[in-house]
């Protein structure tokens, strides 16, 4: 008895390092509870409750519980993937692990809900629904890039329209994270950890004070670069805490800090940041708790990438079956165990035999031998860097300080004219300005938005935009400079305007707002269903 209490003792207040070098942990079991609460939180808009999940309601709308369990997922993966890289130290081995946990499972629920899901609950006959592009067009969401999300005639009845599997929207990021970590070990910069943790910080400012940056961000390859950044940061938490394993101490005293922080935030704001430390933290505690009879959920295989991929289309087809909206709790008692069974089968039939696929050499054994002579090319170039920087003086360092402050001011000064796309300082853009990609040469306004200029004292103010022949709500138009109104004039639909507004009362950095009177609100069967009022492709001061 005394022996069982010590070893409990032993495991509340030991280095991270030392817990790593065992197989003993919770961390398969929180990935099953995490997925378990994204099945939850995911039965309220699924089954047509618009109450809002509780977590939710209670944090005063900073995070749910889907939220919650993503950002473990990332936390998780940082760890062990960033660990799995510098185990093997080489960039082919990483990617072979890395595809084989993927894709197999990822191919088995795009095939599950192509060919079984599919023709239960279509609404078009068989004949059609097989010969229609849009199950080839959903299959190629194995590439990731874009992800698809419909199938013919599928769950058109739902509450939640249309949408197949809506999880799989986190996959392509998590997979973009695993390339970050592999660009940082192959260009050895995983072996300069306070570089890393510089590189992390800085997404963290980003991520915390730069709503107004990335509120207008854009997208790469059809991921948000807002939600990019975001998860980001909880994947290099998990990075960092690797990286600085010998120095983290895991004691309950330090728990009951992180979990005091988390609770303060839930209820007086700043939650998601503050989970980024202290949540990993009570991640890492929960992880290496004593053993107990709570290992038998996860001892026989790894379920929980399988309970996340199948839970979504599980949930809708109960949905369907129950005419198209039900009780939440109704869809998630009876999900849970019909997604468990689906995640057991495909641990063992496709996953686990996908990863006995790692110890083959699909590459040839020059590539690989290639690979590893790039490899320590890079590393040593990169450590001559990395040497020459940490090894600099002052006098080096304050002309690298002046030069890097002479680029960001002056990409952070306020310009006299933007034409779009405009992918510069994005910091000058106020209100509601819709996303766009480079290609566009326009922007989308919806309602109000502004944007700072270096106004001269006196000039002109020129405004170039159309609003569409479809907008019909839209007649008028708005300029404020600084809070007051310069300029008000009628609009005509289907036309482009340009406005040429006299200034008098300039004064360097100032701020120009756009008001329509209105947005347009697009039917049901509008493929874009965002308000708009009207685009603007040009604003410039002479």
């Amino acid at each position: 008895m005394n022996k069982v209490n010590g070893d409990k003792r032993q495991n509340v207040s030991r280095r991270l390092s030392e817990l790593l070098m065992g197989r003993n942990n919770y961390f398969d079991l929180i990935r099953v509870v995490a997925a378990i609460l994204v099945i939850f939180s995911h039965a309220y808009p699924l089954s047509g409750d618009g109450s809002g999940e509780p977590l939710s309601r209670f944090s005063n709308g900073q995070i749910n519980f889907g939220n919650l369990a993503v950002f473990i997922f990332f936390v998780i993966s940082g760890l062990l993937i960033t660990q799995s890289y510098l185990h093997s130290n080489n960039l082919i081995v990483f990617l072979k692990s890395r595809l084989l946990r993927i894709f197999p499972g990822l191919m088995g629920v795009l095939l599950f809900s192509v060919f079984i899901i599919g023709p239960i609950v279509t609404e078009l006959p068989l004949a059609d629904y097989f010969t229609s592009g849009g199950i080839v067009e959903y299959l190629k969401a194995v590439f990731l890039f874009p992800m698809q999300w419909n199938l013919p005639g599928v769950f058109e009845s739902n509450v939640y329209k249309g949408v197949v599997n809506g999880s799989l929207w986190t996959i392509p990021f998590e997979f973009i994270c695993y390339l970050l970590v592999g660009l940082l070990g192959f260009l050895g910069i995983l072996r300069y950890k306070y570089v890393v943790l510089l590189f992390s910080l800085i997404l963290y400012y980003f991520y915390t004070f730069g709503d107004s940056l990335l509120a207008n961000s854009g997208h790469l390859f059809g991921m948000e670069i807002k939600t990019l950044i975001e998860l980001s940061v909880y994947f290099m938490a998990g990075s960092i805490v690797y990286l600085f394993k010998d120095v983290i101490i895991i004691k309950k005293e330090m728990a009951m800090l992180s979990l005091s922080l988390l609770l303060i935030s839930f209820f007086n704001g700043g939650f998601k940041p503050v989970f980024v430390i202290a949540g990993t933290y009570l991640i890492l505690y929960i992880a290496y708790l004593p053993k107990s009879r709570a290992h038998v959920l996860t001892q026989y295989g790894d379920f929980s990438y399988g309970l996340y991929l199948y839970a979504f289309p599980v949930q809708q087809m109960v949905t369907y079956f129950y005419g198209g909206s039900t009780y939440v709790w109704l869809n998630f008692l009876i999900s849970v165990p019909i997604t468990y069974i689906l995640a057991v089968i495909s641990w063992y039939v496709i996953e686990k035999r996908a990863l006995l696929f790692k110890k083959r050499n699909f590459f040839g054994e020059r590539l690989t031998l290639a690979m590893l002579q790039l490899n320590n090319h890079w590393n040593g170039w990169i450590a001559k860097v990395c040497g020459y920087f940490f090894r600099m003086n002052w006098i080096k360092f304050g002309a690298y300080l002046i030069v890097a402050a002479t680029i960001f001011l002056t990409y952070q000064s306020q310009p006299t004219a933007i034409e779009f796309p405009y992918t510069k300082n994005q910091n000058i853009l106020k209100g509601d300005w819709l996303p766009q990609s480079n290609s566009e040469k326009y922007r989308w306004v919806a309602k109000q938005a502004g944007i700072v200029l270096d106004l001269p004292t006196n000039g002109h103010l020129l405004i170039d935009g159309f609003v569409p022949d479809t907008f019909t709500e839209i007649n008028s138009i708005k300029v404020y400079l600084n809070d007051e109104e310069i300029y008000n004039t009628a609009l005509v639909i289907g036309e482009g305007f340009f406005l040429d507004i006299p200034i008098s009362n300039g004064k360097g950095n100032s701020i120009i707002l756009m008001e329509f009177n209105d947005v347009h609100s697009p039917d049901q069967a509008s493929e874009d269903q965002r308000k708009m009022s009207a685009l603007i492709s040009k604003i410039q001061v002479k």
